[in-house]
């Protein structure tokens, strides 16, 4: 992300630039790959557009041959600049150092005309642990004299599809979180992590769900469930955000299947299970070592004077 960060240029004025805003291409999992395809030509065709962020689930799971597949789609289509923040897909479980090593930092902030853009781990709930947690405070406070904030987190703070639908942080974060945003002024949070497209206001926080660039869609309401991209016009006097469909191209691909897709966070779970396993074994040879000392001094007679 740090070459990504450095090749981001000021735009001719401060007053005015525009980026594009995607997630949810899930490459490998079944996903429809020329939407995400589309996404990028159109993002690249399009002068207005300065630069892109994808907000999680690039592919389908943490696994090299994935990162480099969603990479080289990106470099052929793409010669924008294109940051990104992780979603759970992208991590997975106990696989942290793995998407460090290829995507670089979970969790950054920059500064871009007239507005603060703070991409944060937002894979999974313990993803906001306390450190990360401080780096927001911190960096909201540092942004503060921005017209504009924009922060980028995988899962929404609730789910917009309502009723009994729980795809999105548990409640008390999302609560935390809320009240972080509001008392910072944080313009607006976009997310994604539900496949489709919502925006609303929640606990004071305007928020925009994206999750378009190619997964299997989350429901058939055509309202809310179709692929797509956000292209986010930012001026002095405010910002817009516009909704740019793309049809259902081709056929969703087949992708890796699911022991493919996530050996590498099998691996990492069978490493530490098999560490648990010898350190359980070792504590349990403790306990039985010194019981038998205990039950040996027990029968031993005392010597005589």
């Amino acid at each position: 992300m740090r070459r990504e960060l450095a090749r981001l240029q000021s735009p001719p004025s401060t007053r005015q630039f525009c980026f594009a805003v995607l997630a949810d291409n899930k490459t490998g999992g079944g996903c429809r790959e020329k939407v995400f395809v589309e996404c990028l030509c159109r993002i690249q065709s399009d002068p207005e557009i300065a630069f892109v962020v994808h907000i999680g689930d690039a592919v389908a799971g943490a696994n090299p041959q994935l990162y480099n597949r969603f990479y080289k789609t990106v470099n052929t289509h793409l010669k924008k600049p294109f940051l990104v923040a992780p979603g759970n897909h992208d991590i997975g479980f106990f696989t942290v150092d793995l998407y460090e090593r290829f995507f670089g930092m979970r969790y950054y902030a920059f500064r871009y005309g007239n507005a603060g853009f703070v991409l944060t781990d937002g894979s999974y709930p313990w993803a906001f642990d306390a450190h990360q947690v401080r780096w927001l405070k911190e960096t909201l406070k540092r942004l503060s004299n921005q017209r504009f904030v924009f922060v980028f987190q995988h899962q929404p703070l609730i789910d917009p599809r309502g009723g009994d639908k729980q795809h999105c942080l548990p409640q008390p974060l999302a609560e935390k979180l809320a009240d972080l945003y509001r008392r910072h002024s944080v313009t607006c949070l976009f997310c994604s992590h539900v496949h489709g497209y919502f925006e609303g206001v929640w606990r004071g926080v305007r928020y925009y769900v994206t999750g378009g660039a190619g997964a299997a869609l989350a429901g058939k309401d055509p309202a809310h469930f179709f692929h797509h991209y956000l292209k986010v016009r930012v001026s002095e006097d405010g910002f817009s955000v516009e909704v740019v469909k793309i049809p259902p191209l081709g056929r969703r691909s087949a992708g890796l299947n699911w022991f493919s897709r996530h050996k590498f966070e099998i691996a990492a779970v069978a490493w530490l299970a098999g560490w648990a396993g010898l350190l359980i074994t070792a504590l349990v040879f403790v306990v039985l070592l010194r019981k038998k000392r205990r039950q040996n001094r027990a029968s031993t007679p005392p010597r005589r004077a």
